[in-house]
């Protein structure tokens, strides 16, 4: 339905809002005026496609005791990700607005129009709820099941509740020790101290004392490094390890280190995505049988517009054919083409071939249709440290579980993270 439906559903209390950790989501086939515009020239599809627009929160009862806490935390959220039935939703938030419905409070969100191909929105019933679903909310909450790390104030857990603002403070008439020049410092007019230089300016991954402090997203002291990471704490083990045997762990026997992951988000997780590309032309699966034996196809022409950062060499892609079958393929060269796709006494139009390994990850070459979308697993490298916290390695044939959130990263031969699973 449209958003202006939605909320008036919450608003006369034909919704439920209730029992906690309850999220309701809009969908329509229909995108608003002004949004969406990637969407645009999607051609169309042989099932419906459908679209996230709305997502509202209830903010009592999903953390007890801190309704005021968690009422400013959720009017700062950027982000919500889910996973139904092995599909990932990853929206991004644009607007948020708190609204009181008899008694209940709760945040109405408007996110970017989310893509949900025909051949998973089928399944979806109006009105279903789906239970047992971990939800993540970014930033600041990671995880709504209490499966949080010590000391959060949201769990009402920390020792001491305070605001601080100052991050050190010098009581220099109590000292003990009593400089020479105690006067002009207590008056504020004593010279500055001469401080060494630093000699770590040659390189983006020193934090130098100087040249370091200019870096920003945009600017690393003047020198692009080779990667950028965020840190999170984890625990690793061989990719042949159990999930059971993971998740049995006590925490005492998880022996959680620092862990650095490219990507954009605060919390490293597993999610797909709609790339707004779709094949060309088929995809043959090959024939095993023939002789000789006919090796799936491995050159996809894909149609729509390639835009800087959408794709890259090391991507994970997924196909559907059906609802219930998926294949993963994994980029190893991308070729801008000019070709009429085929098609005899058409122009020729832009493209892309794209060069991939077929059935990657324990997944199985599949034939694929002309206009199938294709998605893209957000790319994730994962690094750890090789000896005695000095140099960096990529994480490789690992299952890397995550303290905030619980959640296991499968990475490959290169450290690229390929799926996940939750304990």
């Amino acid at each position: 339905m449209n958003p202006s439906e939605f909320l008036q559903l919450h608003l006369q209390d034909q919704i439920p809002m209730s029992p906690s950790h309850r999220i309701n989501v809009n969908i329509d086939t229909e995108i608003p005026a002004g949004q969406g515009l990637e969407f645009a020239g999607r051609a169309a599809q042989a099932l419906q496609d459908y679209y996230v627009l709305n997502v509202s929160v209830n903010t009592q009862g999903l953390v007890e005791g801190v309704n005021e806490i968690l009422y400013k935390v959720l009017a700062d959220v950027e982000k919500i990700r889910f996973n139904v039935d092995g599909y990932y939703y990853n929206l991004e938030v644009t607007n948020g607005v708190s609204y009181i419905s008899f008694g209940t409070q709760f945040f109405m969100y408007t996110v970017d129009p989310f893509l949900i191909p025909g051949i998973i929105a089928q399944n979806i019933v109006s009105g279903d709820v789906i239970q047992d679903v971990l939800i993540d909310f970014s930033p600041f909450i990671g995880d709504l099941k209490d499966r949080l790390r010590d000391y959060q104030a949201l769990l009402n857990n920390t020792q001491e509740s305070r605001s601080s603002y100052k991050i050190r403070q010098s009581k220099r008439d109590v000292s003990g020790t009593r400089p020479s020049n105690f006067l002009p410092i207590y008056s504020g007019s004593a010279e500055r101290a001469n401080v060494q230089d630093s000699l770590y300016y040659d390189t983006g991954w020193k934090n130098a004392r100087y040249n370091g402090t200019l870096s920003s997203s945009e600017n690393f002291g003047g020198v692009i490094p080779s990667t950028t990471v965020r840190s999170s704490e984890a625990y690793a083990t061989p990719d042949v390890t159990e999930d059971t045997n993971i998740c049995s762990l006590t925490e005492s026997e998880k022996v959680y280190t620092e862990f650095f992951f490219s990507g954009k988000e605060l919390i490293p997780g597993f999610y797909s995505g709609s790339t707004g590309l779709v094949l060309a032309e088929p995809v043959s699966i090959g024939d095993p049988s023939a002789t000789p034996p006919i090796p799936p196809q491995k050159l996809f022409n894909i149609s729509g517009s390639i835009q800087y950062g959408t794709l890259d060499k090391g991507d994970i892609l997924i196909l559907r054919p059906t609802a219930v079958q998926e294949e993963f393929v994994k980029i190893e060269k991308i070729t801008p083409i000019l070709s009429n796709f085929g098609v005899p006494n058409q122009p020729q139009q832009g493209g892309y071939q794209l060069q991939v390994s077929r059935a990657v990850k324990g997944t199985y070459p599949r034939q694929h249709q002309a206009t199938a979308p294709i998605e893209k697993v957000n790319r994730i490298d994962v690094f750890e440290y090789l000896d005695n916290e000095s140099n960096l390695r990529l994480s490789e044939n690992r299952k890397v579980l995550i303290r905030d959130t619980q959640e296991i990263l499968h990475t490959d031969e290169f450290g690229t993270m390929f799926s996940s699973s939750f304990c």
